[in-house]
Formats: C-alpha cells, structure tokens, sequence
C-alpha cells in the first residue's frame, strides 16, 4: 500500500506558517509530513556543493532546495508512494483524495497558473538556450505554478525531478544574473521565475499533461481533466519573528490612541504604513501608474491586461449599454486595481471607491492622485457595515494588501490589530444626497452581509446590480454563513447567480462554493 508524503521547506521566517501546513495535511490525508529547514539543508554536502546559489537571498537560494529535498524523498521512499511538494505559504483546506487518486493513475501532477501566463513573460532567454528550448513552441508554453506539485515514485520520475535538479544548478540557468548567451528576452518579458521557469519548461519538454491550480487561483480555470474542488489555500505568507518586539509596541501605543479616534480621524491610521515598511512599486496598468507594495499576490491576478478578467469583464459588460454614463461603487476597493480598470474603459464614469486598509488605501490615493482622477474616483478611507462607529480591522503585518478585514480568517499570515472608522452605505448615500448608482461590487474578505444590511435602502431605491465575494474560506469566522447571505438576497428581492449565470439558490449552493468565489445580484422581475 502506498505511502502518502508531504514535502516542505521554511526558512526561519515561515516557520509558523510550515506548522499550520503541517497539520492540515496530517487532517485532510497525508501519512508522513517531512518539514525541511535551512538548518537541515545547511548540514547537507548538497548545501556545501552548491551555496553561491543556496545563500543568495531571493527564495532562500533560488528555490534550489525545492528539487533537492523533492528528490531525496523520492529517493528514499517505496516505488508507488506518493510525493506532494506544497510551499510553507500554503494549507490543505479539502481532503486530498481526488489528487491522489489522480495521482494513482498519472506520475506526475503539475499544475497551470490560474493567470496563463506564457513562458516568454516569466523566463530569460538564457534559460532558454541552456535547456536547448529556445523555439516558439516552448516560448508559448503554459508557464506552471511550483508552490504545489505530485509525484509517484517511479524511475521516470526520479528522472525528471534529476534532470530539474541539474539545471537548477547551473547558476546562469537559475539566477537573476543578465542573460550572457548574445540573445535578447523575449518580448513581454517581465522576470525570471528561477526553479519554476526550468520546471515549466521540462514540462513542455516531455508534454506533460497539467491540470488546474487546487488553489482558489484556479477556481475559474475550466479543466476537464480537473475533477476536484478547492482544495488548497495559497496565501504565500509568512511570520515576520525579528518584529515583535516592534508590534508589541505599536499595540501598546494603538490602544493609548484609541480613545482619541474619531469618525474622521484616519490621518493617524495612516502612519501604519512606516510601521509595516513595505516597499513600494509602480506599474502601468490599463494606462494608469499603479502603486502596490513589492510582494503584493494581487498583480498575479492580471492576466492579459486586467485584474480578475473574468470579474472586471462581467462588471464592464453590466455597465456596458446604461443609457447615462455609469456610476460604479467598488468596497474593499483595495490598491484600486477594479476601479481602474472602470476608469480606463469609462472616462466619464463615477466612481466610488472604499477601502479602511491603512496601506492600501495610501497607496490608491496617491494612485488617483498621480493620474488626476480625483474627479473621476472619490476614495473614502473607511469600513463600510451595518452600523456606524470605530471597528476593529486585522491588517497584514507585512503590508501585502490582500486578505485584511475586519475578523482575522488566517488567510493574511501574520495580522496587527487596529482600530478604523465604519459606516454604512445607506448613511454615506443619503450624506451625499443620493447620487446614481448603477453597479455595487463588494470584495470585504467576509463582511460582505454587513456591506448589505447597511445597503437596504439604496438598494431599494436604485436597484443596483451587486457584485459579491463568497467564500467559506472566508465566513467561518463570521456569525452567518453562506445561506444567509442568499436568504438577504432573497428577502430583498433580488435573484443571486454565477459570473457565467447559473442561477444560485440554498439547493444548489452547496456545489457553487466549491468552484467559484465571485457571485452577482440582480433585482428581480417585479
């Protein structure tokens, strides 16, 4: 009977989250769990061989450890055991049978990024060359996610996890270093992805068949040969340890201030973003300059030019045909990147935009600001729920701008408590003397029925489409559950269904949070 490992490595700062890793694999399949550290690989020859690579600092070495202890277990396992390789930034949220039944019967399970981004963008024309890839046809190629990977122990397999390894290896192949081999990137190169370039191509090499991403990045991503739900939560965060002591204290001083906080003082909420020290970057993005923070996960979800394709293409084509020039409201507005893009495709649009996020709400300021649309979208730096007052917010510790909100659902990594001001949308409309609103998207990582019950009467008198994010992922630490957020909906006249229209009721609930997380509202047919 086969034997079912997990494979994993930390470095001294992913530690906690390679615990959480830990036991969700042992919960949901996985026999034997091998956590790696840098102390293990630091004892290794392979370590002694190899650290010109192994000490660089980006990926802890270039992810050049992740083929070696991935071949050691091969090696030191039975043939037909099963390997799952996952990042420390990753935790098993399903039972993993269907990928190991899958992995029963294929040897090698490589997944697709959800962004289908080709290897042209994320691969240096070096690696290329040293591979002997450099056609078209591995240019093209599906560039694949490395964070998550299955293999049975075959000879094939060892094979290939060998010859991945020995590129690895070769420090021009894998490292950041300028391309030396007289040939340009490729056109549309942004960087290179060091071990995952050379796994995507020996993937194309060898024509391996791929499957969808088992993370929530793949839920939209239609493979046949994918009969699985969400099965993986990749947060890509990490436990900043050598802070603590300056968390301690913030919390300390956040808590004297508190009693000096009001509705319309966020200035000092502001000056979290020193505390967390991100680094800033800029970017065009639908022909604005774009500021985020150096390791935000939200640029990965901009594929061929937009964020959440699939989410900002139905919101545009719900704007689409208004007879007046649309007004669209965006809370959990986060650095901007939806607003934006309504911004480019409707010039003369309104646009309010709501985000509490102390860094990210900086961060699209001087967006809008920096592209002179402060006519065009209004930022409030505020929460928005069912009352009125100064909530708690769980904010990243290290400022990567997604996951934040108002309970801690675990997906941000390492959170700090503060506190923001909060008001509802019904309040903030009617202080504004009702403007028009045509279209409502509410991205909240949980809150999104408290957005709601504070919305009865706009929603009422406008009837806007509504826009909604759902996921259990999210709402098991909220006091409702999914059932209630489409009991609202229901109560209030308004028929719930996919992106791709599939009509969404309590009956067949069940099977939509399984493989979608993005929902629309549309008043029904009186």
């Amino acid at each position: 009977m086969s034997t079912f490992f997990l494979v994993s490595y930390a470095s001294p700062e992913f530690l906690p989250s390679q615990k959480v890793l830990t036991r969700s694999a042992l919960k949901y399949g996985v026999d034997k769990v091998l956590s790696y550290t840098r102390k293990d690989l630091e004892s290794t020859s392979f370590y002694r061989q190899n650290n010109s690579i192994l000490d660089q600092p980006r990926g802890g070495g270039y992810w050049l450890w992740k083929p070696y202890f991935i071949l050691e277990t091969l090696k030191h396992s039975r043939p037909g055991d099963i390997i799952i390789y996952a990042d420390a930034g990753i935790d098993i949220i399903s039972p993993l049978a269907p990928l190991i039944k899958l992995a029963q019967k294929k040897e090698i399970i490589l997944f697709k990024d959800g962004s289908h981004y080709p290897n042209s963008q994320w691969t240096k024309r070096d690696c290329f060359i040293k591979l002997d890839l450099d056609d078209k046809r591995y240019h093209l190629a599906p560039h694949l996610q490395a964070g998550f990977q299955i293999y049975r122990n075959t000879p094939r397999v060892r094979r290939f996890v060998q010859e991945w390894l020995e590129f690895s290896q070769d420090e021009q192949t894998i490292s950041d270093s300028a391309n030396i081999l007289e040939k340009l990137n490729l056109p549309g190169f942004i960087e290179h992805r060091h071990d995952q370039s050379i796994l995507s191509l020996l993937a194309a090499k060898y024509q391996l068949e791929l499957f969808r991403d088992p993370s929530q990045y793949g839920k939209l991503d239609p493979q046949i040969n994918s009969p699985y739900p969400t099965i993986t939560n990749h947060h890509r965060q990490k436990s900043f340890s050598p802070m603590k002591a300056r968390q301690a204290w913030f919390v300390r001083k956040s808590k004297a201030l508190l009693s000096r906080i009001t509705y319309k003082l966020t200035r000092p909420l502001q000056r979290l973003n020193s505390h967390f020290g991100a680094t800033e970057q800029s970017r065009l993005y639908q022909g604005f300059r774009l500021f985020y923070s150096r390791g935000t996960s939200l640029i990965d979800y901009i594929y061929g030019g937009l964020y959440e394709r699939n989410l900002t293409t139905a919101i545009i084509n719900e704007l689409r045909y208004l007879p007046h020039n649309p007004a669209f409201v965006d809370i959990g507005a986060n650095i901007g990147l939806v607003s934006l893009s309504i911004a480019s495709k409707f010039p003369k649009s309104k646009i309010y935009s709501f985000e509490p996020g102390p860094h990210q709400s900086r961060l699209l300021k001087k967006t809008i600001s920096h592209n002179n649309l402060t006519q065009q979208i209004e930022l409030a730096q505020v929460a928005l729920g069912d009352h009125q007052g100064i909530v708690s917010f769980f904010a990243h510790a290290n400022a990567h701008a997604s996951g934040d909100g108002l309970l801690d659902t675990g997906r941000a990594g390492t959170t700090t408590k503060i506190a923001v001001p909060m008001d509802t949308l019904d309040h903030w409309w009617t202080k504004r003397r009702r403007p028009q609103i045509d279209v409502i998207k509410i991205d909240t990582e949980g809150s999104e029925l408290l957005v709601l019950r504070g919305a009865r009467k706009l929603l009422a008198s406008q009837q806007p489409t509504v826009f909604f994010e759902m996921q259990e992922v999210n709402l098991h630490v909220f006091p409702y559950s999914a059932r209630d957020i489409i009991d609202w909906f229901t109560d209030n006249h308004y028929q719930v269904c996919t992106l791709d229209a599939q009509p969404v009721t309590k009956k067949t609930l069940k099977k939509f949070l399984n493989s979608h997380d993005m929902y629309l509202a549309r008043p029904k047919v009186q």
